[in-house]
């Protein structure tokens, strides 16, 4: 009865072009594992596939739709890979990455504001020097008159 209220909301299912959907579909950029996992089940749902070949069809999917190369590489060297650990590699895949990207942001962020608080504090220009006559950086030590007495006056 349910099959039938099914069919009549929904329509025939053109088992084909669910199919063609499913096998054409690869997580997009910037997508999440998550979502790309839900948008990959309902197809299946709806391929007409029998019950038993479900999960190897979702991992089928998986294996080949994901997006980072070293998780697929990961995928493809598991002997007897299930979907459930398939799914696993996935998210810690995932996950790691996302975390790779914190820790390097704090990194950057880190260097960046020591590298501005190792400039000094005030950047001598070069000024005419009230004691020599000179431009040189204004700092004493630079100044060849300094701590010297005058011969001029004396």
């Amino acid at each position: 009865m349910l099959d039938k209220i099914d069919e009549f909301a929904i329509g025939e299912v053109n088992e084909t072009y669910e199919r063609y959907v499913l096998n054409r579909r690869d997580q997009e950029e910037g997508e999440s594992f998550e979502s790309f996992q839900a948008a990959i089940r309902n197809p299946v749902t709806t391929c007409n596939n029998c019950t038993n070949c479900v999960e190897s069809i979702l991992r089928d999917r998986i294996v080949l739709g994901i997006r980072d190369a070293k998780t697929q590489q990961s995928l493809l060297k598991e002997r007897g890979l299930t979907l459930a650990r398939t799914i696993d590699i996935c998210k810690a895949a995932e996950n790691a990455t996302s975390q790779c990207k914190i820790f390097i942001l704090g990194l950057v962020s880190k260097v960046s504001t020591s590298s501005r608080s190792s400039k000094p504090k005030h950047q001598f220009a070069d000024k005419e020097c009230k004691f020599c006559g000179r431009k040189h950086p204004f700092k004493k030590e630079e100044c060849p008159a300094w701590g010297k007495v005058c011969q001029q006056w004396w």
